[in-house]
């Protein structure tokens, strides 16, 4: 008879329905297998909790504990100064973006015991003074998380804190952290921040952000830079930089500027040059240059041609910038005969502002044979492309030649039909001999595209000639689109101020759809009021902007030295939801004056 043993034993909690003793009669080979079974039973129920590798840590790191504590006074001038992080942090990270105001220079070592960091100095430090250490958001823990904004003590060595506040934003960045703010005494207006070590350093939160504080009543001037070399030098054409609209002046009257707004590029410091000059026959020249040209100085009155044979100068008749590759200037001339010229340059800037030097202002060149112009036109682009079927009401139809053309034999030879065959009265604008647009005109105001309706463009190239009279084409050229519908469309609306009194410039606004399309709207303002952006498809919006004090048409950067102060410009701080038929009005636009 098989021997029966008896065996009693209580499951793990959290294994079995509950912790009551459990009788089973097992044969002595059931007892092996029960004893194997419960021991892995015992072994994965006693490991409760989350799987191999745990969660994964998205903590940035903090700053807990710091000594002296925040704001304290009468610190001692041989202070040992300790911040605690809430995590073992990337020592270097922190190393790297620690700035200490006033500059120590190499009176300083650091030290390190766990989670605390130790500054020491090795001179006593200056009496009387507010010192500000910064950790700037480039310092990550071990696990590459980024603190999340910058943090600064300060204390003083003597008896008050001083307490300007310098802060603002930077646009216009995919990595905002990246950017680093440096604050410089102004003492000097010629301060060059290639050789200078600015006086106050921090860096941008996620959202572009930054503070200065505990700044003393002085003046100040403070640049955005990407230090991609990490040296606290800006190195043109390398480091990536924002330049001022202006110099902050802190007192005690106004101790705090809370709106320095920066947008941050790389400038092009290379000087500009004219690379040559092609003549293809008597009547056009192209030069090129070797960067693109401000259009504001392709001017007739900034080129003289001057012909070495005969002596003179020779009329140009006109002069423009190419639309779409703005290297080249085209001339329209009328060479007399072969020989030397010259083509002399007064003013001509590139789109940083980089003046072309005196000693390269000019450019000969010879022609043995003046040939005709014989060389047909070409039609470069027409918007819109054909079978349109959303331009909006206030769009123009644009034609772009590869010449000047005669804007008589386009303009006569130009015409759109609406879908009951009716002539559609128009106006034409030339932006440059080679370029036009034509909009609906009626009693001498924009009429706009009717909504919902299709047109029919019509240009009869065998009419259309250039300068000299050779014609574009043989064919009837054609195009058809269709007008969106204006019950889809809304508008936004409001009011442009400005609370510098001494503020200049055309103003430019731009309303950006940032979810529902890609639509991009520019409006011009030639002086502070009402504004309105109409026909704007249903989306999510931005709007900025910026005053035009050069008047060059686009905003100008600045330059860090010799400093000339950015443009200043506005971003309006909400998106505005755009609905169809439903005008957004009230949205006003204030360029601040802090």
């Amino acid at each position: 008879m098989d021997e029966f043993y008896q065996l009693t034993f209580i499951v793990s909690r959290g294994c079995a329905l509950n912790g009551n003793p459990v009788d089973y009669d097992i044969s002595k080979s059931g007892l092996i297998i029960l004893l194997f079974t419960t021991t892995i039973l015992a072994i994965s129920c006693a490991n409760v909790g989350f799987p191999p590798g745990g969660p994964v840590d998205r903590t940035p790191p903090t700053i807990v504990d710091t000594f002296p504590f925040p704001a304290s006074l009468k610190v001692d001038r041989n202070v040992t100064v300790s911040i605690t992080f809430s995590e073992r942090v990337d020592r270097r990270s922190v190393e790297e973006t620690l700035f200490i105001a006033p500059n120590p220079g190499k009176n300083l070592r650091l030290k390190w015991k766990g989670k605390r960091l130790v500054i020491c100095f090795t001179k006593p430090l200056r009496p009387d003074q507010t010192y500000v250490i910064t950790i700037g958001t480039s310092t990550r823990d071990l696990r590459g998380n980024h603190m999340k904004e910058s943090f600064s003590l300060a204390f003083s060595t003597g008896d008050h804190l001083d307490r300007g506040v310098i802060s603002g934003r930077v646009y216009g960045v995919t990595n905002p952290q990246e950017v680093s703010i440096w604050g410089y005494f102004l003492e000097q207006d010629e301060l060059d921040p290639r050789k200078i070590f600015p006086d106050y350093v921090t860096q941008c939160d996620l959202k572009g952000r930054f503070q200065f504080s505990n700044l003393a009543l002085r003046n100040y001037r403070i640049f955005a830079i990407i230090d991609r070399d990490k040296n606290l030098l800006y190195t043109p054409g390398y480091d990536a930089i924002g330049v001022p609209s202006k110099d902050v002046s802190l007192s005690p009257s106004k101790p705090q500027s809370k709106e320095c707004l920066f947008r941050v590029a790389v400038h092009d410091t290379t000087k500009l040059s004219l690379l040559g000059i092609s003549v293809p026959d008597r009547r056009h020249l192209e030069l090129r240059c070797n960067k693109p040209v401000d259009a504001v100085d392709v001017v007739r009155e900034n080129f003289t041609l001057y012909s070495d044979s005969l002596q003179r100068s020779l009329p140009i008749q006109a002069v423009y910038l190419d639309r779409q590759n703005p290297v080249y200037i085209h001339f329209v001339v009328d060479l007399p005969c072969p020989g030397e010229y010259q083509l002399l340059v007064r003013r001509l800037r590139d789109q940083f502002g980089n003046v072309l030097p005196v000693d390269r202002a000019k450019i000969k060149f010879v022609k043995a044979t003046i040939n005709p112009d014989t060389l047909h036109p070409r039609l470069l682009s027409f918007y819109p492309p054909d079978s349109t079927r959303n331009l909006l009401p206030n769009e123009s139809l644009e034609l772009i030649f590869s010449e000047a053309m005669d804007s008589v034999s386009v303009e006569t030879n130009f015409w759109v039909l609406d879908s009951a065959n009716a002539l559609v009265a128009g106006k034409f604008e030339w932006l440059n001999p080679a370029v036009v647009q034509f909009r609906p005109w009626t009693n001498n105001k924009q009429s706009g595209w009717v909504s919902r309706m299709a047109y029919r463009v019509f240009l009869r190239a065998d009419s259309v000639c250039d300068i000299s009279g050779n014609c574009l084409g043989d064919s009837l050229l054609n195009w058809r689109f269709w007008v969106v519908n204006q019950d889809t469309l809304s508008s936004i609306s409001g009011v442009v101020k400005d609370e510098d009194p001494a503020g200049v410039g055309k103003i430019f606004l731009t309303a950006t759809q940032v979810k529902g399309g890609k639509a991009t709207t520019t409006i011009r303002l030639d002086s502070l009021g009402s504004y309105e952006f109409s026909y704007l498809l249903p989306g999510i919006y931005t709007i900025e902007g910026f005053r035009d004090a050069d008047g060059n048409g686009r905003y100008s950067l600045g330059k860090p030295y010799p400093f000339i102060p950015a443009e200043r410009f506005v971003v309006y701080p909400d998106s505005i939801a755009v609905r169809a038929r439903w005008p957004n009005e009230g949205n006003d636009i204030i360029f601040r004056n802090d």
